[in-house]
């Protein structure tokens, strides 16, 4: 989804989530929340794709990927 800041992308990613059965991971927030601010864009990839690799739900959604 694309579109301006405020404009309801993160609603309706919920509720896309919600009536699929998927996982949504927000990107900043999953780099925050590893610690991983100060890392390249290959070592987020990297941790992202790991993470990914242990999700049990077949489908993602992924907010705010560069």
């Amino acid at each position: 989804m694309i579109g301006p800041k405020r404009s309801g992308k993160t609603t309706l990613a919920k509720a896309v989530c919600k009536r699929t059965n998927m996982s949504s991971i927000r990107f900043g927030n999953f780099v925050k929340f590893n610690g991983l601010e100060d890392a390249d864009d290959e070592t987020k990839v990297l941790a992202l794709i790991q993470q990914l690799a242990k999700e049990i739900k077949p489908r993602v959604l992924i907010e705010d990927f560069p």
